[in-house]
């Protein structure tokens, strides 16, 4: 992947975490938790809502909920019995970014991830774009 290609994704996630709702900000927005259907809707993560939104969709990046019976799920009331297939985060946007914003599971609200993205955006504009892109 070039760095302008990784640049236009994570101004993809800027935008879809600045157009969020203000009650998907205080209700369904959770850093540590990629993905959970709920009887309110569905609570995720930015790459959770990023894996939701048409533009990453196609492009491979989708967060779809596949019905689970596993020994963790079985027990929980039946909307908490999904596992996500979100596919490689890092592989989609990079290690270095999935590992300062996404990986960092510490709750935070949007506002701050989103300044996180926008710093994160600012880096890779003044990186050499030159060969760099698959690995940050």
């Amino acid at each position: 992947m070039t760095n302008h290609e990784l640049i236009e994704r994570w101004e993809q996630v800027e935008r879809v975490l600045v157009d969020m709702p203000q009650h998907d900000r205080e209700k369904h927005f959770d850093m540590d938790i990629w993905g959970m259907k709920t009887a309110c809707g569905t609570i995720a993560c930015a790459a959770g809502h990023c894996g939701l939104d048409p533009w990453f969709r196609e492009r491979g990046f989708a967060l779809d909920f596949i019905p689970c019976d596993c020994e963790m799920c079985r027990g929980k009331p039946p909307e908490y019995r999904f596992r996500h297939s979100l596919p490689s985060v890092s592989g989609f946007f990079g290690k270095t970014g999935t590992e300062k914003i996404f990986h960092n599971y510490s709750q935070r609200p949007v506002e701050t991830v989103i300044a996180e993205v926008r710093e994160y955006i600012a880096e890779l504009r003044s990186a050499p774009s030159a060969g760099e892109g698959g690995t940050r």
